[in-house]
This record gives structure tokens, sequence and C-alpha cells, in this order.
């Protein structure tokens, strides 16, 4: 769980927001291509089968003495999962977080995934994503509190400088995840009480 949550925190605020809708397109289409242990792991800290889990829950698994880590260590993971800091954490958002995106990309299903959530963020059917739509992604349709926001996620992903993104682009946004989880540190408490990695 540590690692994942490490490499989710390692994703600039586009590339998660963009994960989220990648999972709930995956999640849409019944969630076949969703291994079980996502489910089980999900299942064990909803423990009041709400299909929501308080941040409290997970806050308590990192800090039940399975992990090294510091309260604020705990803390500055969880705000990189309460996307919408509603201080519960969704199934969507659970599956954006926890899932190993390497596996779920090699699959038949993945384009399909992408294509969706591409086609949800594009409001007008143009085939690009505006600034707007970037602005909606990012911040919800309140708006961004800093514009500049919007202008850096657009210069991260917008290779050709025509101002929007296209669905290549996007998909270019979405292959550049694959760290391998063996460079986190997994901060699993071993027997004798070190931690190390896994």
């Amino acid at each position: 769980m540590c690692c994942r949550l490490q490499r989710y925190g390692t994703f600039g605020r586009l590339k998660q927001a963009a994960l989220r809708k990648v999972a709930q397109a995956a999640v849409a289409s019944s969630g076949a291509a969703l291994p079980e242990a996502l489910r089980t792991s999900f299942a064990q800290l909803d423990k009041a089968n709400t299909g929501r889990i308080p941040v409290t829950e997970i806050l308590a698994e990192l800090q039940g003495g399975h992990f090294q880590l510091t309260p604020e260590e705990a803390e500055q993971l969880m705000a990189q999962v309460d996307a919408d800091s509603d201080g519960e954490v969704d199934w969507e958002e659970w599956v954006a977080v926890m899932s190993d995106w390497r596996t779920l990309k090699d699959t038949h299903e993945w384009d399909a995934f992408v294509e969706e959530a591409f086609k949800t963020l594009d409001r007008n059917a143009d085939d690009a994503l505006d600034a707007s739509d970037l602005e909606v992604l990012l911040c919800g349709e309140e708006g961004c509190a800093a514009p500049a926001e919007v202008d850096s996620a657009l210069r991260e992903v917008d290779a050709d400088h025509d101002g929007s993104v296209s669905l290549d682009e996007f998909k270019e946004l979405l292959a550049e995840h694959n760290s391998d989880l063996m460079l986190f540190d997994s901060r699993v408490v071993e027997e004798g009480g070190k931690g190390g990695r896994r």
C-alpha cells in the first residue's frame, strides 16, 4: 500500500486527475479488468460497507504498526488520495491510487478506458481538451483559484504547442506513469521492528 501511495504522489496533479478519470471508465465498464485483490483491500477498509473509506481508516492502517511512517508522512500520502478533500476515499479514487497501471495498460481494455475518459472531458466534442476542459478536470466546475494551474498543466502535456490536448497527447501523459514500485521504500515493519523494501 505504502509504495503505491508514494508512487501516486510523484505524479503531477494533471496526471493524477487523468488517472482518476480512467479509473472511472474502468469501474463503469463493470470493472472486469480490475484485480480481485483491489476489491478485497478496499472492502477490508470499508468496514461500514458504504462504498467509501474514511481517511481515518487508511491513516490507522498506515500508522497501525505495519509501516514506519511519521504522522506527517502519513498525512502527506493521504492528501494525494483524498482528491476532493471530503475526508473519504471512494472506489474510483482507490482504483486510481492503488491500481497496477502497468498491468492494466497491457490489457485489451486500456485504449477503451483512456478514450472514454478523454471523451467525458471533451465537453464540446471537438476531439481536443482546451484550457476550460483542463480547468474542470483539475478544479471542478467552480474553476481554479489560480489560473496559472491550468497554464502549467497545458504546458505539461501540449507537446505540439497548439493550445489544446489531443487524444494522442492525453495517451502519452498516461503512458508515462510506469515507475517501478521497487524504487519506493515500502516502509513495511519487518519482524524485529525494522522497516525495509519489498
